[in-house]
């Protein structure tokens, strides 16, 4: 049986583009494009339930804040891709989707609050992913050479048991639409992308 692929990190960090790849490839993701959050990697109450994860082997699967989305890592087979953005322009990104959906502003000395905040729990999220095998990406690298990291990823895929009918490098570069990796004004690439999924 294939291992499960999680697909971790702090929001804002370009977990949906690597699942968004995926997808691309071949692989089986849970959740719904483009965003691919299942409502069982949401909980903060009570870890996420075992079983249903192994209903899911093999899969690709979003897990947002690690240190407080609880998953029983010792009792599956597991893998993860973490997602690194810098914090600063993580912060930023945080805060514009958190005022484009609440309404609420975020003065900057709350931006560098939240980026003190992501460099603290980075530290907290990533010892949680404990013991599973590790590998990690650059969201800014992902943007500046998607082909050699989709490369990347694929090899480390091969590592643990993911293998793929065809050479999904090109299907996974494709995803990645070319922009600078400071945060963007505006939530333009997200409405395209929602756009994308009904037609």
């Amino acid at each position: 049986m294939k291992p499960t692929l999680f697909v971790a990190g702090l929001g804002r960090c370009g977990t949906s583009l690597v699942l968004q790849m995926l997808d691309a490839a071949g692989m089986k993701c849970a959740g719904k494009y483009p965003d691919f959050e299942p409502v069982e990697m949401k909980s903060f109450s009570k870890p996420v339930d075992t079983s249903w994860l192994k209903s899911n082997a093999g899969s690709a699967i979003k897990w947002l804040d690690p240190h407080k989305v609880r998953v029983a890592t010792s009792e599956i087979d597991a893998s993860v891709i973490w997602m690194h953005r810098d914090h600063h322009q993580q912060a930023k990104s945080q805060a514009k989707f958190m005022e484009a959906l609440l309404g609420v502003h975020l003065a900057r000395s709350d931006i560098s609050k939240l980026k003190n905040q992501l460099r603290t729990e980075t530290k907290l999220a990533l010892r949680a992913t404990r013991p599973l095998p590790l590998h990690v990406i650059c969201f800014e690298r992902l943007l500046s050479e998607p082909a050699e990291t989709a490369a990347n990823i694929v090899q480390f895929l091969h590592g643990t048991g993911h293998q793929f009918s065809h050479d999904p490098v090109s299907l996974m570069a494709d995803q990645v639409i070319p922009r600078k990796p400071k945060c963007m004004p505006d939530l333009s690439i997200e409405a395209f992308l929602v756009e994308q999924s009904r037609c």
